[in-house]
């Protein structure tokens, strides 16, 4: 250990010492912070909250145009495909079912971009809906639809957006769930993972590192960490057998 002073780090708390590869105190377990790293996370944190103060107008704007595309992808084709007459239920039966299809997706879309405010965002997709539902009805109709039969359309159109926003609750939840049992390995499990496996022994775990650093100087250290657990393992696999 006193070959390498400059790479040990004595704990401001029990006053043990050990590896600079390690944030934590192998001893009383008490963190070890470096300022520059702090900065960092203040940085990023910043920055997060920064693109999350807009997640939700670009999330609404993003729902809007999906919704509008859609509807209009879906209804178009099918309106000039007419080749007889048809009731003007059927067709407004046919308009409600597009944009409740661009509805859903634009839900969809809005709460998977802003992550927050189900209701609102299929409320204000549901809105657009109507409007663009009223929009087909003034062009395309010389004599008003029976009030019931519209309303009951604006109503299928505000639940398709609600439960496009619904689904897209459940899928980023789902996603949420699966995260909390799939930790990525930190720099210091990397290395308390190639500490065990060389036998709780520095020296030939700062050996291995260096020699990774070496032949990959732009890798970033995770990454040498990794290479060096995968190098010790591959040069390890035959050993018990040859002896």
């Amino acid at each position: 250990m006193s070959d390498y002073p400059s790479n040990e780090l004595e704990c401001p708390h029990c006053g043990a010492t050990f590896s600079y590869e390690l944030t934590r105190c192998p001893n009383c377990g008490v963190n070890i912070y470096f300022p520059e790293e702090e900065e960092d996370g203040e940085f990023s944190q910043t920055f997060s909250n920064f693109v999350d103060s807009f997640r939700l107008p670009l999330g609404i704007l993003a729902g809007w145009i999906a919704a509008i595309v859609l509807s209009f992808s879906l209804y178009l084709p099918i309106r000039f495909a007419f080749t007889v007459p048809q009731s003007q239920y059927v067709l407004y039966a046919i308009v409600v079912a597009c944009i409740a299809a661009g509805t859903f997706a634009g839900g969809f879309v809005t709460v998977r971009v802003a992550k927050e405010n189900v209701i609102l965002d299929a409320l204000l997709v549901g809105l657009v809906g109507i409007g663009i539902d009223i929009v087909i009805l003034l062009r395309e109709w010389g004599n008003v639809l029976p009030f019931p039969s519209v309303t009951l359309g604006w109503l299928l159109i505000l639940a398709a957006g609600y439960v496009g926003a619904k689904v897209a609750e459940k899928v980023l939840q789902r996603a949420t769930v699966e995260t909390l049992f799939v930790v990525p390995p930190t720099e210091e499990n990397l290395y308390q993972d190639l500490f065990i496996k060389v036998g709780y022994d520095h020296d030939i775990a700062r050996r291995l590192i260096e020699y990774e650093r070496q032949r990959a100087p732009q890798a970033t250290r995770s990454q040498v960490l990794r290479n060096a657990i995968q190098r010790w393992e591959r040069d390890n696999r035959a050993g018990p057998s040859s002896n």
